[in-house]
C-alpha cells in the first residue's frame, strides 16, 4: 500500500506540473464522500494523500487589499478557528479566490 500510495503522489504532483505549463488552476478537491458514493469506485481499497497545490499556481505576489472591518474580522476567526485549513488571512483569500476562480461564471 505505501508504494501505491507513493506512486500516486507522483501521479498527481505529474499532472499538477503539466496543468501548470498549461496555465491551467488544479482541479477543485471532492470529499471522500464524493468518490465512495460513486458505484464505479464500489469495493476498492481507499487512501488519503494530501498535496499542497500552492508551488503549481506560480510565484506569489503581494498587494494590498481593502476589505471591510466585518469582514477582515470574519476571516480572521474562520482562520483561528480552521489551523489545519488555513495558514494565515493571505492563505484564506487565495483559497476562496481559487474557489471562485474554478466554479464561478468564467469557466
Amino acid at each position: 500500500m505505501e508504494d501505491a500510495v507513493k506512486n500516486v503522489k507522483e501521479a498527481i504532483t505529474g499532472h499538477l506540473e503539466l496543468l501548470a505549463e498549461m496555465n491551467k488552476f488544479p482541479p477543485e478537491a471532492k470529499a471522500l464522500d464524493y468518490w465512495v458514493k460513486d458505484e464505479e469506485y464500489s469495493g476498492w481499497a481507499w487512501a488519503l494523500v494530501e498535496i499542497d497545490v500552492e508551488p503549481y499556481l506560480g510565484k506569489s505576489t503581494k498587494f494590498n487589499v481593502t476589505l471591510p472591518d466585518l469582514l477582515s474580522k470574519k476571516i480572521d476567526d474562520q482562520v483561528k478557528a480552521s489551523p489545519g485549513l488555513y495558514k494565515n488571512r493571505s492563505h484564506f483569500l487565495q483559497v476562496a479566490a481559487l474557489h471562485e476562480l474554478q466554479n464561478g461564471i468564467q469557466k
